[in-house]
């Protein structure tokens, strides 16, 4: 709660501006002072000085009120927006990233685990094509508001692009209390959404990324990314399921990546030749070449 209840902060600007403006309630209240209390003034003057510095403080006690109140609204509604998405109202990936670090922080003195996980919808793009974008807007806001209340205040909900979603769950235990919460937003999704009296059957691909107090150089940017990685690693396995992230599925992107640039750099440097594998018949008259088949071979200087 203290980590994904609470609001994000104002910064000190509002506070620079509100000492500002109390200065000039002080100022006339200061001057009213000065002539009060001025034995070579009648008190006649007194009063009206009186009555002008009371005048005076009001005013400029208004005004202060009115400026300390629409800048704390402003700044308010600016540190919203940088931090949710106009959409759906959740959080956004900079919300995100910063609820990952905050539940690492605390995940670290408490020696607890925290889980991120990443959802997909799958072939989301259809809906739009089929029933327009505004179908698939309210499609994302519907899934949002199912998510935020399955987790309630237990998990960060937020919208990190298109139709990718994440919760930030804190504390978390284990790798099967994580599957548990994973598959639980997983089955949330499961029931027909009714938009525009059409009924709406939805699946979605999930990703989620475990961190541990034995790993203390786990970052935001790091589970954000192998969260990321296991949800592709669901759609590549046929979409609609649970995939918990481990260090074989980033091996296998480095090695993919590494074959891409490989691939590349072959081409610049001639490494391919082209070789011809007969094939042949064999019967009782002898052998037959009946054809060839084209290789191409690649001489890789790494491997």
């Amino acid at each position: 709660r203290r980590l994904f209840g609470g609001r994000w902060s104002p910064s000190t600007d509002a506070t620079d501006a509100r000492d500002r403006l109390i200065a000039v309630v002080l100022a006339p209240a200061l001057l009213a002072v000065i002539g009060l209390t001025d034995p070579a003034r009648s008190a006649d003057q007194r009063v009206v000085l009186g009555i002008f510095g009371a005048v005076s403080v009001a005013l400029a006690a208004v005004r202060v009120w009115r400026a300390v109140h629409v800048g704390a609204a402003t700044q308010a509604r600016l540190a919203h927006q940088v931090t949710h998405d106009p959409l759906t109202g959740l959080g956004n990936r900079a919300f995100v990233e910063r609820s990952i670090s905050a539940a690492l922080a605390e995940g670290a003195r408490a020696r607890d685990g925290v889980a991120v996980v990443f959802l997909d919808i799958d072939r989301f793009k259809l809906v739009n094509d089929t029933h327009g974008y505004s179908c698939g807007d309210q499609l994302l806001i519907e899934v949002g508001e199912r998510l935020s209340s399955a987790f309630d205040r237990r998990a960060a909900v937020a919208r990190v692009g298109g139709d990718e979603f994440a919760l930030v769950l804190f504390p978390v235990a284990t790798t099967g209390q994580a599957r548990h919460e994973a598959e639980l937003a997983h089955e949330v999704l499961s029931a027909p959404f009714q938009i525009y009296g059409a009924d709406l059957l939805v699946s979605a691909s999930v990703g989620v990324a475990l961190s541990s107090a034995a790993e203390p150089t786990t970052d935001a940017e790091t589970m954000l990314r192998d969260a990321d990685t296991a949800m592709y690693q669901a759609k590549a396995a046929g979409r609609d399921m649970v995939t918990m992230f481990d260090d074989s599925m980033r091996d296998r992107i480095a090695d993919r990546l590494a074959l891409e640039h490989d691939l590349r750099r072959a081409l610049e440097r001639d490494e391919f030749c082209l070789m011809y594998q007969p094939i042949v018949s064999l019967d009782e008259e002898g052998t037959i070449v009946a054809g060839l088949e084209a290789l191409l071979r690649w001489d890789r200087p790494t491997r």
